[in-house]
């Protein structure tokens, strides 16, 4: 498994800047996009779009207008965003300890597993192979259906609460538009 990082200027009607992307083989697992002081990054659910993360494989390396970059260059980006972001870190820490009961629902699958959409900007990830062994086999598990989970611990790198035992419930949030 070979970690790549690149960037190129994203160019979009809801947020444009530098995009930073760490790639896992051919699969972004971490993006930021930069624009002066502004910084949105794949690990915080947004009112507009929600979580921010290319889905599916990209060939970085074959685009033209991405460049290759250090892992420092977008370490550096992704710290300035983690400490901006250390204080609602750090509340919920406060709340949410370690075996702790919570209920939320899927907002994404993503490389890092089923992403748990606590309420309040709080986000927790369960293994999707634990939470697919809760479901009966014919099940289809999908964005919006309520998991229950225990508080396992707290991920730095991405500051989402890591969760254990998940159990999928066949009921699903309901979307208004």
């Amino acid at each position: 498994m070979t970690h790549r990082y690149y960037k190129y200027y994203n160019d979009s009607d809801l947020f444009s800047g530098m995009r930073y992307v760490e790639a896992l083989n051919v699969v972004a697992i971490r993006e930021i996009i930069v624009n002066d002081d502004a910084i949105i990054a794949s690990n915080i659910k947004y009112p507009k779009w929600g979580v921010m993360l290319a889905e599916g494989d990209c060939a970085y390396d074959s685009i033209e207008e991405v460049q290759k970059i250090d892992l420092s260059e977008f370490t550096h980006y992704w710290e300035r965003h983690l400490k901006n972001n250390a204080g609602r870190w750090h509340l919920t820490k406060l709340a949410y300890s370690p075996g702790d009961q919570v209920r939320g629902y899927i907002e994404v699958f993503l490389p890092q597993g089923a992403i748990i959409d606590l309420g309040n900007s709080i986000l927790g990830v369960a293994d999707y192979h634990a939470c697919k062994a809760s479901t009966r086999e014919s099940f289809v598990m999908g964005k919006g259906h309520f998991v229950t989970a225990r508080v396992q611990g707290y991920d730095e790198q991405y500051q989402w609460l890591i969760l254990d035992l998940p159990q999928v419930s066949s009921e699903r949030r309901i979307y208004e538009f």
